[in-house]
């Protein structure tokens, strides 16, 4: 039998606008390193548009008789597009030259719905190095693939990588192969 949430409406969770704080911190192909610290954590700007992408291709055959007898999950491609408001040389210089080739873990201050902080984590990221600033709208839009994590991996806590500087959860755990996680704690 398939577990059914508890799903409810409630006027309370609904935002109009995201929350504005992107950080950034180096991470490798297995996550963010247990010795990263809280002052590790690059700060992305000012962000006027985030998408979140969590598309699942699906696997479907047909018998014989043109009946469909397979309908499943397959693979799960997992991705932030962002739109950067500043084009200062330090962030232009580190998207262009820096980004391409490395891992990072992101973190998202996504602000406050229904008396809690929504933050979000992404253990495992790379950034593409393609960007387009138009004359007009001096933005910089990034894409984000986000990768699974093979095992848990958990930000916070003794032990672990830091949550960075202003996160209002103590921990937050993002679960094997999920890549990244949205936590709520209680607004006191």
């Amino acid at each position: 039998m398939a577990f059914t949430p508890t799903l409810t409406k409630d006027k309370g969770n609904i935002k109009k606008k995201s929350g504005g704080t992107w950080k950034i911190a180096a991470a490798t192909d297995a996550g963010p390193a247990a010795t990263l610290v809280a002052g590790d954590w690059g700060d992305l700007g000012f962000v006027k548009v985030n998408t979140k992408r969590n598309k699942v291709d699906r696997v479907v055959d047909y018998d014989e008789s043109g009946k469909k007898v397979v309908d499943e999950p397959g693979n799960v491609d997992r991705g932030l597009s962002l739109t950067l408001m500043q084009t200062d040389m330090a962030l232009v210089e580190f998207i262009r030259n820096t980004v391409e080739g490395n891992y990072y873990c992101l973190y998202h201050d996504n602000g406050v719905a229904n008396g809690k902080y929504r933050e979000e984590v992404y253990a495992i990221c790379k950034i593409s190095s393609d960007f387009e600033i138009g004359s007009e709208d001096q933005s910089i839009p990034i894409t984000v693939s986000i990768l699974d994590n093979e095992s848990a991996v958990t930000f916070g806590g003794t032990g672990n990588a830091a949550l960075p500087t202003g996160a209002h959860a103590t921990s937050i755990v993002v679960a094997a192969n999920k890549g990244w996680k949205m936590a709520e704690t209680a607004v006191v």
